[in-house]
């Protein structure tokens, strides 16, 4: 059997913008929706490239070689200072205590930039020790499937996106668990 060398279609090369979705990996913008349709139905190589989903942090990729059709989503979270001040904010109670972590560091007794700023790196470094940082892996989800219908190709990059959602949710509590033992360590230690 010859293997198909056909260089597959750009699916979403000529649309410009590089978010193809708006609120969820199949929530398509018009264009690319029918775009995605017409290279399904046409039955030969295809490849949207990595999309992203204009108000999440997610993107997502559909290619086909041959009879297989490649599934891939990508979900990520704020990282490293930003996902910090968010875990500490949460920690401190949200928004019924404070406006950010840096502010809820504010109210906890932290009275320098310096003491706020060092104690958010070693939280940092903390978390980036137990494995309770996200990297570029964490997140992701693939399958492969043969379908001829494309409801069913939405319904499983749904899923994918579900599977990543899980998973960061995990590692999220975890981390912000951490981050309560170490603020509740902190209030003994001064109290």
């Amino acid at each position: 059997m010859k293997k198909d060398t056909t260089e597959p279609t750009k699916v979403f090369d000529l649309i410009p913008g590089c978010d193809a979705a708006h609120r969820g990996i199949t929530d398509f913008y018009a264009r690319h929706l029918a775009a995605l349709k017409k290279a399904f139905r046409a039955k030969a190589n295809f490849d949207t490239g990595w999309y992203a989903v204009k108000h999440e942090i997610e993107s997502g990729r559909i290619s086909r070689t041959g009879a297989l059709l490649h599934l891939e989503v990508s979900r990520s979270m704020d990282d490293g200072r930003d996902l910090v001040d968010t875990l500490i904010w949460e920690a401190a109670g949200g928004n019924a205590f404070a406006d950010s972590g840096w502010d809820a560091l504010d109210k906890a007794g932290f009275t320098t930039d310096e003491t706020k700023e060092s104690f958010m790196d070693d939280l940092l470094s903390e978390l980036t020790d137990c494995d309770l940082i996200f990297d570029e892996n964490d997140g992701r989800a693939s399958s492969i499937i043969s379908t001829r219908s494309f409801p069913a190709l939405l319904a499983q990059m749904e899923t994918l996106s579900d599977i990543c959602s899980k998973e960061l949710g995990i590692r999220y509590a975890n981390a912000l668990q951490h981050v309560k033992e170490r603020i509740e360590n902190l209030k003994g230690e001064a109290g």
